[in-house]
């Protein structure tokens, strides 16, 4: 069904390799598939904070596999075989290759700093954190900031000065975890330095993820469908992203709460 839905026989190749993302299924997909690669990275990482941060980084992996296989991108089509209906017409355009990856590598990434603070808070390891996360933290800002620069080339291409989809719900969507990501990466070196900002840095890390999945449910619930351009629509996937936000919120804000005293 979503091969029909978002690809057609007379689509140029390169928009069929971007139809991956095209659909909101496939976008759940391509966040698993990123995430999953993190934590391969993560995985080689010779640190005492590695085994726990892996458990951390499973909880959205899980997550997203039970989503891909109840409402993945391999339902069978209920349509008669056709050629395809193909991409929105918006978005054939070769942005459309590059600046999604981009941005969704970006927006991923943002669960690896989630992980190994949750992780510290766990060993109580309140400074010895600091500097593995570092580079992941660098890492997620640049690359999100790569991704906006992409999103408003294509955005000036398509709307010229006239239009405004700096303002659309799902732009800040991605832009507000990233914000709080830069106040982690500052945050952190004031903590390598004079090692202050425990407690602030640990909260941020947290945060970032936090608001990473709250703009996913804005987003993809089908709540905004009616305000933003880039809004899917409702699919029946409310619950599971509520679910989805909590249990992020859970894992990471109780871990806090429950070490607040001692940091």
């Amino acid at each position: 069904q979503y091969v029909h839905d978002y690809s057609s026989r007379d689509m140029p190749s390169y928009y069929v390799y971007a139809a991956f993302w095209g659909g909101q299924e496939g976008t759940f997909l391509l966040w698993a598939l990123i995430t999953t690669t993190l934590g391969l990275v993560l995985m080689r990482w010779k640190n005492a904070l590695m085994q726990p941060a892996m458990f951390f980084l499973n909880i959205p992996v899980i997550l997203l596999t039970y989503l891909g296989v109840i409402r993945g991108p391999f339902l069978h089509s209920v349509q008669k075989f056709t050629d395809g209906a193909g991409l929105n017409p918006l978005l054939q355009d070769y942005w459309m290759t590059i600046h999604p990856p981009i941005l969704f590598t970006g927006f991923s990434s943002f669960v690896v700093p989630f992980a190994i603070a949750c992780a510290a808070l766990w060993k109580r390891d309140y400074d010895g954190w600091v500097k593995p996360v570092l580079p992941w933290v660098v890492f997620s800002t640049a690359i999100q900031a790569t991704g906006f620069i992409m999103g408003g080339v294509w955005a000036y291409k398509v709307l010229g000065w006239g239009g405004y989809w700096g303002w659309d719900p799902v732009e800040n969507g991605s832009l507000i975890p990233w914000l709080a990501n830069v106040a982690l990466l500052h945050g952190l070196l004031v903590q390598r330095v004079t090692g202050s900002l425990r407690r602030t840095n640990l909260f941020l890390a947290v945060t970032s993820y936090v608001l990473v999945l709250y703009s996913s449910f804005l987003t993809r619930s089908g709540v905004l469908a009616d305000f933003s351009v880039h809004s899917f629509a409702n699919r029946g996937l409310t619950g599971f992203l509520l679910t989805f936000l909590f249990g992020i919120m859970i894992a990471g804000y109780g871990l806090l709460v429950f070490r607040l005293r001692e940091i």
